[in-house]
């Protein structure tokens, strides 16, 4: 698990957020068991400063079909938060955020300070985030012409009303929020009958202070490894079948170079001072490595 983003959500976003609901499988996205790394740290106390926040969502089975299509496995993930986890949190009300983030995606506290105590905005939310590699040094490209660091525009969040009333709790759908609601017009049009407010909404823009963080890969090389092998089955290439891309080495030499696992895709250096979390940068000993390139 990346539990180094884990911690910079919990740091940011302690005080903003009310609950964080968390999944967990004893199946990997690739479909092989695995410990349950999050609900035994959980079970040794090392949250205790935020267990009070957390929900550990247990998911026990892996998809039928999940190993040919990976794609099934992903929308059990982040369907499962929808239909199951929220039974596990009471006193929630139709106009609470929810906010459906991968682990390697984090929205700023200013974001979600924003969203939670002001109202008037549509939904979907989407919020425009950095987007770095294997640390907090690359990222994967420039935007156009205006020689901008790569970002990335993400569904992540509507109102539990929303969740209910148009996503019928399939939470999957709301990373491709548009295209879901135009195939659910009747939905939608019962939603603003009661009072929703339906439009896709961005936080953050082109000359804005980006509205949160995705560091991809932003593991050491060892737990890079596990990701490769573990990843599901639909993504493709699928790096982690090819045995010369797990190598150690190899993946050590590929963070130095800043290039992608095809060897073409080539990345651009960026300062981590400007694209950091504030948490990240104020405890450069347990983030060295997401802050500096160690292989160069």
């Amino acid at each position: 698990m990346e539990f180094e983003m884990l911690d910079v959500r919990l740091e940011e976003l302690f005080d903003v957020v009310d609950v964080f609901l968390i999944l967990e499988s004893n199946f990997t996205a690739y479909g092989t068991r695995k410990d349950l790394h999050l609900l035994r740290k959980l079970e040794a106390g090392q949250y205790a400063k935020y267990r009070r926040k957390i929900v550990h969502v247990f998911l026990d089975h892996f998809p039928v079909g999940g190993h040919k299509d990976g794609w099934l496995a992903d929308g059990l993930h982040r369907n499962y938060i929808g239909t199951h986890g929220l039974r596990k949190i009471s006193g929630w009300d139709a106009a609470d955020l929810f906010v459906l983030t991968d682990a390697d995606e984090v929205p700023s506290r200013q974001t979600l300070a924003f969203l939670k105590y002001h109202d008037g905005y549509t939904e979907p939310v989407a919020v425009k985030v950095h987007w770095s590699v294997f640390g907090f040094f690359w990222s994967p490209g420039y935007d156009g012409p205006n020689q901008r660091p790569k970002s990335q525009t993400l569904f992540v969040c509507v109102t539990l009303g929303m969740l209910a009333y148009v996503f019928r709790y399939q939470a999957y759908y709301i990373r491709s929020a548009p295209v879901f609601l135009q195939k659910h017009q009747m939905d939608v049009k019962f939603y603003r009958q009661v009072g929703g407010r339906v439009g896709p909404w961005t936080v953050g823009g082109r000359n804005a202070t980006a509205a949160g963080w995705h560091c991809s890969w932003c593991l050491d090389p060892e737990r890079i490894r596990n990701k490769l092998a573990s990843a599901q089955n639909g993504d493709f290439p699928r790096w982690g079948d090819y045995p010369e891309k797990l190598s150690i080495a190899y993946i050590e030499s590929v963070v130095r170079r800043g290039v992608w696992f095809d060897e073409k895709s080539f990345m651009v250096k960026i300062d981590p001072v400007k694209f950091a979390p504030r948490s990240v940068l104020a405890n450069h000993s347990k983030y060295s490595y997401l802050i500096t390139n160690k292989y160069v």
